[in-house]
């Protein structure tokens, strides 16, 4: 059971650190955009927000399948 937590855990930050990397490309090749369309920004800093989530319910996996 703990090797399978600590599997997931690993996955879900992995899988979180790519997509913040993926994140902040599209925000760098739409920079100009996002200062005229204050929307825009707000829905792709709320696709960062879900990033962090991500890695953070991954180390939180990874901690729980430390501590069993």
């Amino acid at each position: 059971m703990a090797s399978i937590l600590l599997w997931i855990g690993i996955a879900l930050t992995v899988i979180g650190w790519i997509a913040l990397a993926w994140q902040a490309a599209k925000r760098m090749a739409v920079k100009d955009e996002l200062e005229r369309f204050p929307d825009r920004k707000n829905v792709m800093q709320l696709r960062r927000n879900y990033c962090w989530l991500t890695i953070i319910a991954g180390v939180v996996f990874i901690l729980i399948a430390v501590i069993i």
